[in-house]
Order: C-alpha cells, then structure tokens, then sequence
C-alpha cells in the first residue's frame, strides 16, 4: 500500500497529483450510497491527501462493451487513463467502477501502464506493487461473488415459490395482486373483473372458431383499450391465451405446478355464468388454438422463423412489424396496427441488422452486473409501493363511487364516461407502479456479468425460446424511424429503443 501520499504532494517530494472520482448508482441494500454521497466522500480523500481533481466522472447505469454509449462516462474515463492524464483513479469502492472481469482487467492494464494509483474508501493503492494489486484483486473479486450470491439467492426464493404454486412477477391481464396491508406482502392473485370481462370473450369467440386477429380488431374499433391504455395487439393476444395462468395454473421451467394456484379467470363465461371447469376449459381454447394454426387463421410462434416478427412495434404508428422483402433484401416492415389500418410502411430495416441490434441491446441489459439488485426490494422500494397501493385504493373507490351513483340514477351516462376515461388510464398506471419487482426465471437463467456468456447462452437457445424471452423481459421493443442513412453504421439504440420490464 502507498503510504508517501499521505499528506501534502509537497510532503511527499511530488508534483500535485491529477485526481479522477468515478462515481456509479449503487443499488445495494447494506450499502446503498447515491452518486451524490460517493462524490462527496471521494472529494473529501482528494483535499485530505492535496490532490487536485481532474475531473469527476458518474453514470447513473450498469452496462457492458456491448452498451458503451449508454456508460459514456466510464468510456471517458478509461480514455483520459489511457492518455495519461490521471495520477489517481479515486472510488467509493471497487464495485462502483466495474463488477465485470474485462473491464476490471482494462482499467487496471491502463492504469499500470500509466502509473496511476487507486484510491478505495480512503486508502491508496499502487497498481505497479504486485501486493497492492493482489489485495485490490481480491476486493474485485469479492464484489464479483456478492452479484453471483444475489443470483444464487433470487433463484433459491423463486424455486421455493414455484414449489408451492405461488404466482410470481406481474400479473397477466385479466388478474391483479392482492397485498397484505399491514407488511405489503403478497398474499394472492385475484381475477381482476374488469378485465375478466374481456378475456371472457376472447376465449369464447377463440373456441367459437374466431381468429385472434378478427377479434383483436373488432375490439379495437369498439375502443376497448389494454391495461397500458394502448390498443391491442394480436401477438399480445395470443401469448396471453397461451397462458396456463389464465386456467389458474403455475408452469416452473417447463413444468406445471399442480399445487397452489389461483382462481381461475375462466370460472365465469362471457356472460358471467360459472364454469364447471376451468382447466378443462383452458384446455379446449389449446385444441382450438391449434385448429386455427392449422387452417391458417392464427400462425402459431413455433412457426415463426424471424426474431422480431410480431414482437416489435412501428415507433411512429405503433403497427406490427414483420417479415418481408424491400427491394429483394431481407427486412423487417410495418404492417399497420391491425389489418385494415391506414398507416402501413412507416418503418423499414434489414432484417440482419435488426435482429444484430435487439441482440446487443439485450446482452447488454443482462450482462450488467447490478441487474439482479434492481429487482430485489429495498426499504425505498417498499415505501413505493406503499404509496402507489394507497393512491391505488383511493382512484379505485373513487371510481366506484361514480359506478354506484350510476346505479343510483343520480349519475348521467355521459358523466360516468368522462369518470371512466380520466379515472381508468390512472388506475392502469398505478397497479402497474403498486407491483413490486421480480426476477423472471428466463432472466436468472440468461444473466451473466460476462457479455461473452451471455452470448453464447442466447445463441445456444432455440428461436422459439429467444421470443419469449424478449416477449417476458422487454415491454416494448419498437423499431425507429431514421430516414437515409448510406453507408454509415446505425448504432443499436438509434435502431431500435427497448422498454425493459
């Protein structure tokens, strides 16, 4: 360990040293400290020891090399090491610089070669002293092994939860959280009868014979709106009726969870009259589902060959984009909101271009090392949710309020309709804000704080499995509208913009 900087550079027969301070979002529970804090602290060693500060360097996220633009500031860093403008790199602590292996091993390289010192929680380290860098390694290597353990414990809670039928992650339309008031813990999942009523009748016209894409337009046009408020989607549609859920049943990597449960959306018909079986109901919309995809009137997943199609949204007209060919090349198209919608062709892009970026977007998000503590709960986390809860609860009886003045005759219809359209968009957001987040089982078996690996996994799995996944783990994925580009390179979030769940 150094010891000659501490004091004054004059005491130590030096120049005044360049300080840097590189500051990132810590989102540990033990020792969550805010950008703000770790600068704070770090100008603090820097005026101890008679540095000056070169510059301050801070990114609010995680990422990887696949992401650098998004991580500017440590790009920026790693530049002013490598030019030798910085005598001491100065940290909270060595997770706040990197967590993953490449990157440490960049930083420490240039800093060897630079002769620049690093500074953690106050002590100083010389990276040329093999007994320094053993030590400095060894603190790396422990923030390495605390992201393995959060995985390690995430996957043990949620094997746990799925051993006993509990639901996990949000829930699936049609459904909402029922929460402990007094602890804020999840006690069940409950029919949402609101939304009930519109998977009711999907299923019946389903089992009728109806396409998801006929019905999914005629719902459109009735102005009937998703929990986001948006128009549906058919991609939407189908995955949701897919759903071992909505028959009230949990499925763990493949497996479906014969205890536990929850009640059934498909207890009720469309007209509200009691289902003797619900599973054997769920069962019959599968056969008929699958009739649909062999007469052509709903292409099964399993069919589709193309990454995106289907997946991703127009972002000028939020249409669907599929698979076609533009000038005898390969691509991806908008084909409209629905079929029949009058904005079609708003966005166009190479099909290999389009499936590279969403590819690098996504080994970028699941290759950040603090990915896990972004879904774990924290006490701010809880105190979120508490507040969302009660602002839930307050909009909701709100709106049945004016459901009972309805009922009452002290209420006009039209009224009630401008009740309806101001109340029902907030409550959509606010039980999408009131649940708590979870990791999904495709998430935990995808991460990796190496980007290499989580390549390889990604590569390594069946298309099929490569759409659910992008299906459960992004919101959004929508497609950019960027004009004329010639021959250069588009980089992969000017191509495309990723909502992550």
């Amino acid at each position: 360990m150094v010891t000659s900087i501490y004091g004054t550079a004059a005491e130590a027969g030096h120049r005044t040293r360049r300080a840097a301070i590189y500051a990132r979002v810590s989102k540990d529970r033990q020792e969550k400290r805010s950008i703000k804090e770790q600068i704070e602290e770090s100008r603090a060693t820097c005026q101890r020891h008679g540095w000056s500060i070169h510059d301050v360097y801070s990114d609010d996220v995680s990422a990887s090399q696949y992401a650098n633009k998004v991580r500017e500031d440590w790009e920026r860093l790693l530049a002013d090491l490598k030019a030798g403008k910085i005598d001491v790199l100065v940290v909270w602590e060595i997770s706040r610089a990197t967590r993953e292996r490449l990157m440490w091993a960049t930083m420490i390289i240039a800093c060897q070669e630079q002769g620049c010192l690093v500074a953690v929680d106050g002590k100083v380290y010389d990276t040329r002293d093999p007994d320094d860098m053993s030590f400095l390694d060894f603190l790396f290597l422990q923030a390495v092994r605390e992201s393995g353990l959060t995985h390690k414990r995430v996957s043990r809670t949620h094997a746990h939860l799925a051993a006993v039928g509990h639901p996990v992650g949000k829930p699936p339309y049609g459904y909402r959280h029922k929460y402990d008031p007094s602890t804020g813990r999840l006690i069940a999942r409950v029919v949402d009868e609101k939304e009930a009523v519109i998977v009711r009748e999907i299923v019946d016209r389903v089992i009728a014979g109806e396409a998801p894409g006929l019905i999914v337009g005629d719902l459109n046009r009735r102005g009937l709106r998703n929990r986001r408020g948006k128009p549906f989607e058919v991609r939407s549609i189908q995955t949701l009726l897919r759903l071992e859920s909505l028959g009230g049943k949990r499925v763990h990597h493949g497996t479906l969870i014969e205890v536990g449960g929850w009640e059934s959306v498909l207890a009720k018909d469309r007209y509200g009259e009691p289902v003797k079986d619900p599973w054997a109901k769920w069962l019959k919309l599968q056969r008929a589902l699958d009739k649909l995809k062999e007469r052509g009137g709903g292409r099964a997943d399993s069919e589709v060959k193309h990454l995106a199609s289907n997946i991703a949204v127009c972002d000028v007209c939020e249409g669907r984009i599929r698979r076609g060919m533009n000038a005898g090349i390969p691509s991806y198209k908008c084909y409209g909101l629905y079929k029949g919608a009058p904005k079609l062709g708003c966005v166009s892009r190479k099909q290999e271009h389009l499936d590279l970026h969403i590819t690098q977007l996504l080994v970028a998000r699941m290759s950040m090392p603090d990915l896990l503590d972004l879904y774990t709960d924290s006490e701010a986390e809880d105190e979120r949710l508490a507040a969302a809860r009660r602002q839930l609860a307050e909009v909701e009886e709100e709106l049945e309020e004016a459901y009972q003045l309805r009922r009452a005759g002290k209420l006009s219809i039209r009224a009630l309709s401008e009740a309806e359209e101001d109340l029902l968009p907030k409550i959509a957001d606010l039980r999408e804000k009131a649940e708590p987040k979870n990791v999904e089982p495709l998430m935990l078996e995808l991460w990796h704080p190496d980007p290499e690996v989580v390549l390889k996994t990604w590569n390594g799995w069946r298309l099929l499995k490569q759409r659910d996944a992008l299906r459960k783990l992004a919101r959004r994925i929508a497609v950019k509208k960027v004009g004329r580009c010639g021959h250069r390179k588009l980089e992969p979030s000017e191509s495309v913009a990723i909502e992550w769940v």
